[in-house]
């Protein structure tokens, strides 16, 4: 009676087939997989051989732009992107894709912050290779404002026309005592600062302007509230 064997690492190792005869091969595999059978008393046929490349191994995905666990001011941007590498099969159709906070975003898509709620964020970048291993990855930050982030909203909108020179002034006035008061160690001052700051936020004409600092402003009274 004989028994096929095969060996995936030259000859070294022999592995008996079942006795369906199928084996089923879990390593990783470049280059010749040799067979043969071989009876009960230990006498081997003349061996054969099969190249196969079998890949097991998932795309490598690094990401640029956005550090895991790091907390980015909402007035600033991040340019999302990713690098793919595989050295087995190579990537595959549409190899690679992201999301961030469950919605499309595009590989060197500039992102503004202000546009994301403050708190938690995740990005994960899914890439497959043409044997189909998967990798995910996935890039945890934190978007938080504070008095710097509202001055520069406030000062880009007086730029770009969205906000008067009038109210931006009024807007700056209004923060920079908050600021210095919550520097001296006097926050209820710094609330009643920022009270007038979020009243006059709230009368501007721009809806998106609006809607943006007044939850900046509120998001700075709950920390000192807290």
């Amino acid at each position: 009676m004989w028994t096929g064997q095969y060996s995936v690492d030259d000859g070294v190792t022999w592995v008996d087939l079942p006795a369906s005869g199928v084996a089923t091969i879990s390593a990783e595999v470049r280059g010749s997989v040799r067979y043969r059978a071989v009876d009960a008393a230990g006498n081997t046929s003349r061996q054969g051989s099969q190249w196969l490349k079998i890949d097991r191994t998932a795309p490598e995905v690094q990401v640029s732009g956005l550090t895991d666990g790091t907390a980015y001011g909402d007035s600033g941007t991040v340019t999302v992107d990713w690098t793919v590498t595989d050295t087995g099969s190579g990537p595959g159709i549409n190899p690679d894709s992201a999301l961030l906070d469950g919605k499309r975003v595009a590989r060197g898509a500039t992102v503004n912050l202000s546009g994301l709620p403050l708190g938690s964020h995740t990005l994960t970048v899914t890439a497959k290779d043409k044997a189909g291993n998967t990798t995910n990855r996935s890039v945890t930050f934190t978007t938080t404002t504070s008095f710097v982030d509202l001055q520069a909203l406030v000062d880009g909108y007086r730029s770009a026309g969205t906000v008067s020179a009038g109210n931006a002034d009024k807007l700056t006035t209004s923060l920079g005592k908050a600021a210095a008061a919550a520097g001296g160690g006097q926050p209820a001052e710094a609330v009643g600062h920022l009270t007038t700051f979020l009243d006059q936020a709230g009368a501007l004409n721009a809806v998106g302007a609006r809607t943006l600092l007044v939850r900046d402003a509120q998001a700075l009274i709950d920390q000192f509230d807290r």
